[in-house]
């Protein structure tokens, strides 16, 4: 994913595992493993937090699994629409764990769509 910078993705979720227990929610993801946002995450859950990743929207490009929410102890969210199905986009992975809402979701201005939502 061009434009993305991995190591700051481990740094942020490091400092937000120094505020745990909680919640860290993960909206990114690519098809490398990157070792650091992997070690990363580890230190998040060994420090009581739930880490959260959307699932990814690659439905249509053959549901390549993404990391971070690939990585074992990462609670994987997938989409579903408004009759509870599969949202056509929403990446068919093994690593999903649960699905939510991902279809029209509304902020102030737009609908919106994505596991990025339902995460």
């Amino acid at each position: 994913m061009v434009g993305f910078r991995f190591p700051a993705y481990a740094e942020g979720i490091e400092v937000a595992a120094q505020r745990c227990p909680g919640v860290i929610n993960l909206s990114f993801g690519s098809a490398m493993r990157y070792p650091s946002i992997q070690d990363a995450v580890l230190y998040a859950v060994h420090r009581g937090c739930l880490v959260v990743a959307a699932g990814g929207n690659a439905r249509e490009t053959g549901n390549v699994p993404t990391f971070p929410a690939a990585l074992p102890h990462v609670l994987t969210v997938a989409a579903t629409g408004r009759n509870d199905a599969v949202a056509p986009f929403s990446s068919a992975s093994l690593a999903n764990d649960l699905a939510a809402p991902g279809i029209g979701l509304v902020d102030a201005v737009q609908q919106l769509d994505g596991t990025s939502f339902a995460a």
